[in-house]
């Protein structure tokens, strides 16, 4: 069998090209530079295919905001949809600016349909996450707590609807247990109906308390970018401050936001320094405290 396999031209074949070099080992290493160089033209190939698809996405999301602006009110949900999907595209380009217009756009056209809905609510939540990449921390602390606001506004309907549904069901089962045979059937089919309301509202009011929990996390997480940040801008000026002249000092008071003031008014710096200044002035004013030189002192000797 052995000596079969080498008279077949197949089966020689996996062997015949490492010992073309005399080497296995050199012969797969050899082998292994067509392979690398295949792989990068395969990623390159690909980043281009999914740049042309990036710009493609980006002309059709453009031809259907003009189609939907067109169509006046039939199109106006459809034109939300579109601007929401602009701005997520800009936001994964890392274009905050630009996706908080396509959010605030998308969020005009939500509210003229209807104010305080859950899509509302999460068109909010996109542009908190803008504005925090953006730093700029009051429209995403704003932005993020309205969206708790309004999903915190849909946890307290739901859990009223449970309880509702929770009473009605007792009444039913109270109302069958003295009921006809003939309406049981009916009240218990009711019954029913209610349970089912009152699972799902529970099921609702279960799911937003997770979202509101990660909302609430996300509001945390902007609060402490902006105190970190804060942080750091008061830190940079304190060691730039020192290097900066006094009558530039005077402007560069930082409040907690991080901000500085457009116009501060007579900071206690300046008060501070005026005394400092003064008080290294006092001893160079006392005239008794100046030595004479030896020349006015002394005059020099009769000729």
């Amino acid at each position: 069998d052995e000596e079969d396999e080498e008279d077949d031209p197949s089966a020689a074949a996996p062997t015949a090209a490492p010992a073309a070099n005399g080497n296995g080992h050199a012969a797969a290493a050899d082998g292994a530079g067509p392979d690398e160089g295949d792989a990068n033209k395969s990623v390159a190939i690909d980043e281009t295919m999914y740049a042309d698809s990036e710009e493609q996405a980006w002309e059709v999301l453009e031809v259907a905001r003009v189609i939907f602006t067109k169509m006046g009110e039939e199109g106006r949900k459809r034109l939300s949809h579109t601007h929401f999907a602009l701005g997520e595209h800009l936001m994964e380009a890392n274009q905050f600016e630009n996706a908080v217009e396509e959010f605030d756009k998308c969020l005009a056209i939500q509210r003229a349909m209807a104010t305080g809905s859950r899509s509302e609510a999460e068109t909010l939540f996109y542009l908190a996450l803008c504005h925090q990449n953006a730093s700029q921390w009051e429209p995403a602390e704003t932005s993020i707590r309205a969206a708790i606001d309004i999903l915190d506004t849909h946890r307290a309907r739901h859990e009223r609807e449970a309880t509702q549904a929770d009473q009605l069901v007792q009444q039913l089962r109270s109302d069958a247990a003295a009921a006809p045979e003939a309406d049981k059937t009916r009240l218990a089919a009711e019954t029913e109906t209610a349970e089912k309301a009152a699972a799902d509202a529970r099921e609702e009011v279960a799911s937003l308390q997770e979202i509101l929990a990660d909302m609430s996390q996300r509001l945390q997480d902007i609060q402490d970018d902006r105190k970190l940040a804060s942080a750091q801008a008061r830190a940079l000026i304190n060691q730039v401050l020192p290097t900066v002249p006094s009558a530039v000092q005077a402007g560069t008071a930082i409040d907690a936001a991080g901000t500085a003031p457009a116009a501060p008014a007579a900071p206690k710096v300046v008060h501070d320094l005026t005394a400092a200044v003064k008080r290294k002035a006092k001893p160079a004013e006392a005239p008794s405290e100046k030595k004479p030189r030896a020349d006015d002192a002394q005059p020099g000797p009769a000729q």
